[in-house]
């Protein structure tokens, strides 16, 4: 795909300083992105069933053995009468801990893969692109790359959850339509009219 510039046009309207980008495509607003998120959530969330159903042997750890379910009751209830863990319960404790630690690793690399390759490849995830939204570096019509996914889709979305998801809201607020991570990320969520 060609990338082509799109050229900044400064506004100086009443002393306000801002740059829009002057572009045949509409910014994409919060209901449709936010119907976006959720496509793309059941998507990843289909994706990282098979894994949950594997990962926990590596540690030695089968949800459906009698004998787990069994150990997993006998701890809570020991736990529940002695703030101190037997010897069982301390192996028990570190293979849960173990998994957990790998299940958030696994599913951490799978949504970076996940967002990386459907950004880098089609310019948006399978929730944008099934209603018509498109992800571009802000200015052009050039995909993000890894920095960009990462400042974007983690780091920004994590820091827009916080107060209140005001970081998303601001989809719906500002002008532009860009919320915080579309500004961390460097990025413009936009309607694929060509």
């Amino acid at each position: 795909m060609e990338a082509t510039k799109i050229e900044p046009v400064i506004n100086d309207s009443d002393n306000q300083h801002s740059v829009n980008y002057e572009s045949k495509s509409r910014p994409a607003g919060f209901w449709i992105r936010f119907v976006a998120f959720w496509i793309d959530w059941i998507a990843l969330g289909i994706i990282n069933t098979p894994l949950t159903l594997i990962v926990p042997s590596f540690v030695g750890l089968n949800f459906n053995d009698p004998k787990f379910q069994e150990t997993l009751i006998k701890m809570i209830t020991e736990a529940s009468k002695s703030p101190t863990m037997t010897p069982e319960m301390q192996v028990f404790m570190t293979k849960l801990g173990t998994l957990y630690a790998l299940m958030v690793g696994i599913s951490m690399l799978t949504a970076f893969t996940y967002y990386y390759l459907f950004y880098r490849f089609k310019c948006g995830t399978p929730g944008k692109l099934a209603l018509g939204l498109r992800v571009y570096k802000a200015g052009s019509r050039e995909p993000i790359g890894a920095l960009g996914v990462f400042l974007r889709d983690f780091l920004g979305k994590f820091i827009g959850y916080m107060p209140f998801a005001i970081g998303f809201i601001m989809a719906g607020i500002r002008e532009d339509k860009r919320a915080l991570h579309d500004l961390m990320g460097g990025t413009v969520v936009v309607y694929d009219e060509d």
